[in-house]
């Protein structure tokens, strides 16, 4: 599927995304996607994403690097998120909605959320659950400067400045 470009992709678009199945993309390894969604809708309709790798040595790393309209029922299972620098499973900055996603994910960098490092809109009932090792983290968000509603985390975080919902709130 179209997720999993090496290069990413990128719209602008009021589109409306629909994950139609689960996808496995195991023993493959991809950097940060750098995708912006951009007053759309993501809908993973609860499917899974098992086992996804990203990898990022020259930036942030995250499935989305900027929401500005809503992501959805989204599932990422097993995953692996690495960055030198600010590191979240799903991401990276949150401008828009984020609505029932949920990630058992691991979580390495520099400075991590565990499922987004920067919220400035609204997360509701979404979860982290996995292992972050950073410098300083968040379990479910490393900056919030927006809006949590009903949403938890129940993350192992290895850090020296760490809290459990959000590290800067």
């Amino acid at each position: 599927g179209v997720l999993y470009y090496r290069q990413g992709w990128y719209h602008d678009a009021a589109r409306y995304f629909d994950m139609a199945c689960s996808m496995d993309p195991q023993n493959a390894e991809y950097r940060s996607a750098r995708q912006r969604m951009s007053n759309g809708t993501y809908n993973g309709n609860g499917y899974t994403l098992s086992h996804l790798s990203l990898t990022e040595t020259e930036g942030n790393c995250a499935l989305f690097e900027t929401n500005e309209g809503t992501l959805e029922n989204i599932r990422i299972y097993d995953g692996f998120f690495f960055s030198y620098e600010n590191t979240a499973s799903l991401c990276q900055t949150n401008k828009g909605n984020i609505i029932n996603c949920a990630s058992y994910s691991s979580v390495t960098g520099k400075n991590c959320g565990g499922l987004v490092h920067t919220n400035e809109g609204k997360i509701s009932n979404s979860f982290f659950e996995g292992k972050i090792s950073a410098y300083s983290a968040g379990g479910l968000v490393y900056a919030n400067n927006g809006s949590i509603v009903n949403s938890y985390t129940n993350a192992h975080i290895f850090g020296k400045q760490t809290a459990s919902l959000a590290y800067s709130n």
